[in-house]
């Protein structure tokens, strides 16, 4: 309560964010809700694309299956206002383009989701390993990009740098002991699902609900931080 987070996603975001902001609130919602709902179709749509080859006439299990299994976190995502759809959309759609052999138009894919939440540049490491040269290149130049040159008309470019500085030491490499990120009450309590996040639950006696009276631990085994 109280603490004062700054730059939980990248300055992209922020930007974005802004953009949309422009016209009042009643208009922001009405677009976040039509926008995340033309999200999730791609998603359907893309992710049975990748497992066929096509997108309609399919088993109607292939679209109501996953679509059912995922209402409650799409639920949240309405609700709480998060990105993740968006960021799914961006990765099927970069997977489809790798697949039709245009490399360049998955690095945009992948760059964009990575300048709005940074855990997509993860993908670089499969990019790397599949030797998909040009899809990785293009990926770090748009990076750049959206990072770098998008928000300087909006932000100036050594307000932009030292905002980039920020998120990247606050978000992406602050880990220790009491948290990851600037999210100490979320860190590594049971909201917070990533696999660092549930091995530290299960590795280390840390408080699963972040509780100033009643910590549960449900580690089950008790090792050093380091």
């Amino acid at each position: 309560g109280g603490q004062t987070l700054q730059f939980i996603y990248p300055p992209t975001a922020a930007v974005l964010y802004a953009l949309m902001g422009m016209f009042g609130l009643l208009p922001m919602i009405v677009i976040f809700v039509i926008a995340n709902s033309a999200l999730w179709m791609a998603s359907i749509f893309l992710s049975v694309y990748l497992t066929t080859g096509k997108i309609l006439q399919q088993n109607p299990l292939l679209y109501l299956v996953p679509t059912a299994c995922c209402i409650p976190f799409v639920w949240d995502i309405y609700q709480l206002g998060q990105p993740n759809l968006l960021l799914l959309a961006c990765m099927l759609g970069a997977f489809v383009y790798l697949q039709l052999k245009k490399e360049w138009h998955a690095g945009v894919f992948i760059a964009f989701a990575a300048s709005l939440k940074a855990f997509p540049i993860l993908s670089l490491v499969y990019l790397l390993y599949r030797r998909r040269w040009k899809a990785a290149l293009s990926t770090v130049v748009f990076l750049v990009f959206f990072l770098v040159v998008l928000p300087i008309p909006f932000r100036g470019f050594q307000r932009n740098l030292q905002d980039l500085i920020t998120w990247n030491k606050g978000m992406v490499l602050h880990y220790d002991t009491d948290s990851i990120a600037q999210r100490p009450g979320r860190g590594y309590s049971w909201k917070n699902q990533s696999l660092i996040a549930v091995a530290n639950r299960l590795l280390r006696p840390v408080d699963a609900f972040h509780s100033k009276t009643r910590p549960v631990y449900v580690n089950i085994a008790t090792l050093e931080f380091k």
